[in-house]
């Protein structure tokens, strides 16, 4: 627990190694069966002091044969990969959509026009539209 705040952090768990044992620190709220994370040997007199509290707790589990180090567990990198493909899929999907609205407005400039601004025979366009008759002069 951090100094002022009344949650949980984390938990200690032991677990068998081998044939010995090891005191694991967990998410609260963790209650898997798989540990995925890293060894380490803390330097701080606060972690030292909570493993040798942990390893008291559950001498009768162990018996005395305890791993001198502590396991951190780690984030899950086996489950985070699906979060990160699916913003990864939302933000190409987003792309493709607005890359194909792109494409469609490209297509239409190069649509001919109404057919009420165009003339059937070879005069030119200004032969055949009255500059009161096209939309941006109303």
């Amino acid at each position: 627990m951090r100094s002022g705040v009344s949650s949980v952090d984390e938990e200690y768990i032991v677990f068998e190694a081998g044939d010995r044992w090891m005191i694991a620190s967990v998410p609260a709220d963790f209650n898997g069966h798989e540990l995925s994370g890293q060894f380490w040997e803390s330097n701080s007199p606060l972690i030292t002091e909570v493993l040798a509290a942990v390893a008291e707790d559950t001498k009768e589990v162990h018996q005395g044969k305890l791993y001198p180090l502590e396991f951190d567990m780690a984030s899950n990198y086996g489950t985070e990969w699906l979060s990160f493909a699916g913003v990864v899929a939302l933000v190409g999907g987003g792309g493709l959509l607005a890359s194909f609205i792109g494409l469609g407005g490209i297509f239409q400039s190069f649509r001919p026009g109404d057919e009420m601004y165009q003339s059937d025979d070879e005069t030119e366009s200004s032969d055949v539209l009255v500059d009161d008759e096209r939309p941006w002069n109303r």
